[in-house]
């Protein structure tokens, strides 16, 4: 067909629809020279990629999509990074394993549906690997917000090394990680 688009396993040759496609693929306008063309792409490419913003979640020459970066929280003040989702209405939309939800995105009113992983984490696939897909996660307590980053390596997701926060103490470190060390009101100054 000509069309070569990212798949889960590498390049693969795709064809134009007008609204079928196989399963776990979608029909999807591509970014075209000033014309409409729809072509057959993977629905699940991106699905759980660790991402820092939402362009990190399309789909490979998608012209527009419904994809987002969605952090995940623990409710315990720990954000364990933000993941893709991938637009669903109901949960047979989405893939095995996964589950259509409500999902708040911040500065964005109400929620919106986003398959997300049924439980547990996501994983790196050889794709994201090679790219360097990484995210941002965060620990957040009274004392403050210490943050850090995971990637994904051949060995998987990398743990987020953020410290956890703590009261300012006179020791040469940034206890409450607010960018200053030691101030005048910090425990032993």
């Amino acid at each position: 067909s000509g069309y070569c688009v990212e798949s889960e396993t590498g390049k693969v040759c795709s064809k134009t629809c007008t609204s079928s496609c196989p399963k776990d693929w979608k029909c999807t306008q591509t970014a075209g020279d000033n014309e409409l063309i729809y072509v057959c792409l993977p629905a699940y490419t991106q699905l759980c990629r660790p991402c820092k913003d939402h362009k990190d979640c399309t789909a490979s020459g998608a012209k527009a999509d419904t994809n987002f970066c969605i952090p995940r929280d623990d409710g315990q003040g720990f954000v364990n990074g933000s993941f893709c989702g991938t637009a669903c209405a109901v949960d047979k939309d989405c893939k095995t394993g996964f589950v259509c939800s409500d999902v708040k995105l911040p500065g964005v009113d109400g929620t919106l549906k986003q398959c997300m992983p049924e439980s547990g984490e996501c994983s790196c696939l050889a794709a994201w690997v090679s790219s360097g897909a990484a995210t941002a996660c965060e620990k957040t307590n009274e004392f403050g917000t210490c943050k850090a980053s995971r990637s994904c390596t051949a060995e998987g997701l990398t743990l987020c090394t953020a410290d956890m926060p703590s009261a300012e103490s006179c020791d040469n470190v940034d206890n409450d990680c607010d960018g200053a060390t030691d101030e005048d009101d910090a425990v032993g100054c």
